[in-house]
């Protein structure tokens, strides 16, 4: 057995890209799942928005908000799982962003898909409650309609299960606590009702486990023929394009408005 195979052999017939490395933030955000929905079943599914809405704790909801955007979210997905402290090898990290890329393109077309094609009847919040309810509307750049599901949501809870693969324990509750709170930030912001928030949630988790599960250790074992020069190369490069990314669409969404 060459070096290449000895390296690939273990992950994909070990449990490291199944959901199983990942439980606790799943377990966190199934549970954030499960009080949303008893909520919605007792106050209904635009009273629980009105109730959530109200009472959002005065954070910078506005801006946390941003880091459910797909080139915002998936540039510091890849900036995290290629530079934060991960028990992980450098070609498995690298083989978690291919996939977390690819993952939040596909994610976003079957987002906006269902968004326009299957509930496209289904407004946003502020195509309902405007000017005859208390609603916080702190960011209306999605306009009133296509709420459902959030893609904010789903590109929070994806780049977050995808970070999560990469590191473990606190740091896993930490993943997910973020995930959480930017996927609220849709009902917050009053952008999104919270099934719409949970819809989304559940299409990120949905796709991105079989996605991880197969192809990360596929990718994984392409990466590790490699030497560490090359994979160093990559890593770098791809930091530096993720960061420049971010920057841009940052300015693009604050420093280009008056």
């Amino acid at each position: 057995m060459d070096r290449a195979q000895e390296l690939s052999q273990p992950l994909i017939e070990g449990p490291i890209w199944s959901w199983r490395a990942v439980a606790l933030p799943l377990g966190l955000w199934v549970l954030g799942a499960l009080v949303i929905s008893v909520f919605t079943l007792r106050f209904g599914y635009h009273g629980a928005f009105v109730w959530l809405n109200a009472h959002a704790p005065a954070l910078g909801w506005r801006y946390l908000t941003q880091l459910g955007d797909s080139l915002i979210g998936g540039g510091l997905m890849v900036i995290a799982v290629l530079t934060l402290p991960s028990p992980r090898k450098l070609h498995e990290r690298l083989a978690l962003v291919a996939v977390g890329v690819l993952l939040l393109v596909v994610l976003g077309l079957v987002v906006q898909l269902l968004k326009r094609q299957v509930f496209g009847g289904w407004h946003r919040p502020m195509g309902l409650f405007e000017g005859g309810w208390p609603i916080v509307f702190t960011d209306v750049e999605g306009g009133r309609y296509f709420s459902f599901p959030s893609g904010h949501a789903k590109t929070a809870i994806a780049t977050a299960l995808l970070v999560a693969f990469a590191v473990r324990g606190w740091a896993q509750i930490l993943v997910a606590a973020v995930g959480l709170v930017v996927a609220y930030s849709r009902v917050a912001v009053g952008m999104h009702y919270p099934m719409d928030v949970v819809a989304g949630a559940a299409l990120a988790v949905a796709f991105a486990l079989p996605a991880v599960g197969y192809a990360a250790p596929r990718c994984s074992a392409a990466f590790s023929g490699a030497s560490g020069r090359v994979l160093h190369r990559w890593r770098w490069g791809l930091v530096f394009t993720a960061a420049l990314l971010v920057l841009l669409e940052v300015w693009i969404r604050f420093g280009t408005r008056g």
